[in-house]
């Protein structure tokens, strides 16, 4: 592994995917172990998409229900997790491309948890706008800052166009400040998405975004070394800094 240090960007390299993959579920259980000691509940939003699979499905191996950073016997705080969704898109929970059901079939079925520990993301009413609305209710029960959730953990991807979660460029999702989920049209895939904010990426205690392959390595490159970057992902600006996990693939135009 190799590590980059770029302002409030940590890059961890990594000789592939797989390995990628491995590192953030370590990653991410040493941090909710440790949050666990903290808060009687611990909070992550789970990202969408086919990196994080491995991830999920890492997170269920008996080696990494140990926290990577004492090597203690303190097995993973399942019992303690809660688990919302960064994103969604506007379709039964049942359908193919459900970040939900995604999640369900990787790991959430198989985890000794119960079923009033996830939180998916409201896609059943008659408008898209009204699911953003009853995800932030189910959000308030979360801490709270400047009126904002405070997730102890946020997993996210990014698309070659630079969106995260579903902060597309040239949406109006991107400039709202005053909401913690809204509904967005995405023109280009013709399709209703219901997201986080920004405000809410901003204040998680902890931020982490998975990029593999090569079709990421410009907007990669572009967002961690261009202080003006404007493509969604580049307007992250958490307070706890970014950590990034990255193959050699994505990371072949980093200097």
């Amino acid at each position: 592994m190799k590590r980059l240090n770029f302002g409030q960007h940590r890059v961890f390299i990594y000789n592939s995917a797989d390995e990628l993959k491995r590192a953030a579920a370590e990653h991410l259980g040493a941090v909710c172990t440790a949050r666990a000691k903290q808060a009687e509940k611990v909070s992550i939003a789970l990202s969408g998409g086919s990196t994080p699979v491995g991830v999920y499905q890492n997170l269920l191996k008996a080696d990494l229900l140990v926290s990577a950073t004492d090597k203690s016997s303190t097995a993973f705080p399942w019992q303690q997790i809660l688990f919302f969704f960064g994103d969604e898109r506007y379709v039964p929970h049942d359908a193919p491309d459900s970040n939900y059901r995604m999640a369900k079939e990787a790991f959430l079925n198989s985890a000794p948890i119960s079923s009033d520990q996830v939180y998916p993301v409201p896609t059943d009413c008659e408008q898209a706008d009204a699911c953003a609305q009853r995800y932030a209710e189910q959000l308030s029960e979360l801490d709270q800052h400047n009126n904002m959730p405070v997730f102890d953990y946020i997993l996210l991807g990014i698309g070659d166009d630079g969106h995260t979660a579903s902060l597309f460029p040239n949406t109006s999702i991107i400039n709202e400040k005053n909401k913690p989920t809204a509904a967005v049209y995405v023109e280009k895939l013709q399709t209703w998405r219901i997201s986080l904010t920004f405000p809410v990426l901003n204040q998680a205690r902890v931020c982490s975004v998975l990029v593999s392959g090569e079709n990421k390595a410009a907007v990669l490159a572009d967002v961690i070394q261009n202080d003006k970057n404007i493509c969604p992902v580049g307007r992250i600006e958490n307070k706890n800094g970014i950590n990034w996990f990255v193959d050699q693939a994505a990371a072949s135009q980093l200097r």
